[in-house]
């Protein structure tokens, strides 16, 4: 008989686990194990489904707008993204999508553990810090006419004071304060700026590696066209701090000059992920995450 998971309390929908299975059976045949591989965040939900015929990966987006973002992803970009990638590098694929009240993405399974929580030899690290360098060059390369009439510089400033809003209560006001001198000072050098196609939580964790020293990207929720130095933000203010090795493994991965301009206007703009990260952590519950935004903040002088 089948096991299931135990239903996590942050899952008010009890039911949900059962239909997304009903979802994938089409695809899976008779479901031999039923896996939740969900974050503690609750965003999603999302089943990792082994059966007679295949193992699928069904995700169920709590946020509309999320499960549209990814599904554009996956129907648009990557599509077109995988004929310029060599063979090591990979994306999940879309195998059906059901845009009901769950908002189901039914993808292939891809083996692999997340590059954050695997052991691997710096060479091994450096090979995949490369890669994801790879895959983000490709995909920032796509094609793409910025048709959007509002400007990244008040973009941003949006973004700023919705961010402000939203910590209130959570950080402190002169550090807020301190947050925002910082990263107002710096939106003017995004004048003329244009988009590009960004998956914009592209850390470690978004990243499979296997056995076989491949790297399949996964997680396309907050995809949409940004600013490219978005997709850099969490490893400049994380990973290249420590490892100055994989910075330089990464951006030679990616292929595109990095400068001194760009680094300085990223440092300003990164006190607004930071701030972003000890909100959004506070009210999901997350410690580490908000901890690590504390620590992004004390780093960048705003909080002393």
């Amino acid at each position: 008989m089948l096991a299931w998971p135990a239903v996590p309390e942050r899952l008010l929908d009890t039911a949900l686990p059962e239909r997304l299975v009903d979802t994938a059976l089409p695809l899976v045949g008779d479901v031999l194990d039923v896996r939740d591989v969900s974050w503690e965040h609750a965003e999603s939900v999302v089943l990792v489904i082994a059966g007679s015929r295949r193992s699928v990966v069904v995700k169920s987006h709590r946020q509309r707008r999320k499960f549209e973002q990814e599904l554009a992803a996956y129907t648009e970009w990557l599509p077109r993204l995988r004929r310029a990638l060599p063979p090591e590098l990979r994306t999940p694929e879309l195998l059906a999508a059901h845009d009901e009240d769950d908002r189901v993405l039914v993808l292939s399974f891809e083996p692999g553990e997340p590059a954050e929580d695997a052991v691997m030899p710096p060479e091994v690290e450096r090979r995949v810090y490369r890669l994801a360098g790879s895959f983000l060059g490709a995909l920032h390369g796509l094609p793409f006419a910025d048709e959007d009439e509002l400007p990244l510089e008040d973009a941003y400033r949006q973004r700023l004071h919705a961010w402000l809003s939203r910590s209130e209560g959570v950080v402190p006001r002169h550090v807020a304060a301190k947050v925002a001198e910082r990263v107002s000072a710096a939106l003017p050098a995004l004048a003329g700026a244009q988009r590009v196609r960004c998956h914009r939580d592209f850390t470690a964790r978004n990243w499979l590696v296997g056995a076989v020293g491949g790297v399949v990207v996964i997680d396309f929720e907050h995809s949409r066209p940004d600013w490219r130095y978005t997709d850099l933000e969490r490893l400049w203010a994380g990973t290249w701090r420590r490892r100055r090795d994989l910075r330089e493994a990464f951006l030679a991965g990616y292929g595109d000059g990095f400068t001194t301009d760009d680094e300085d206007l990223l440092a300003h703009l990164a006190a607004l992920g930071a701030l972003s990260t000890v909100t959004w952590a506070r009210e999901h519950g997350d410690e580490v995450f908000e901890r690590h935004g504390w620590e992004v903040l004390a780093w960048l002088g705003c909080t002393g």
